[in-house]
């Protein structure tokens, strides 16, 4: 594009105006790039998340006794309400309603 206003083959006004264009196409292009590698970076953190979920289910089906360390892995929180209901929040619930939500926010790109 350069070689093109040296060559008097584009004037400056044209050469101006493919450069803005130009720069605002890249522009656009890296900020995709960076919400992708931010999108890449929460899914490979849940990949990693579901592969020590799957860890735990498989030590489950050998060993059927459940540790400290497994509970806390496996259980955010319990909740006791004033009628003696009881409920239990996994982890892993939260997690795949987090997944869908960035799974949506990478189909909304």
């Amino acid at each position: 594009m350069y070689e093109g206003l040296i060559q008097n083959h584009l004037s400056k006004d044209e050469y101006f105006t493919f450069k803005e264009k130009y720069e605002a196409k890249i522009k656009a292009a890296s900020e995709e790039i960076e919400q992708l590698k931010a999108g890449f970076a929460i899914i490979a953190k849940q990949l990693e998340q579901y592969k020590m979920l799957s860890q735990d289910a498989q030590h489950i089906k050998e060993d059927h006794q459940l540790t400290a360390a497994l509970i806390d892995r496996l259980i955010d929180r319990v909740e006791v309400s004033r009628e003696k209901r009881i409920t239990v929040r996994f982890r892993f619930q939260s997690e795949f309603e987090h997944c869908e939500e960035v799974l949506s926010q990478c189909r909304n790109m």
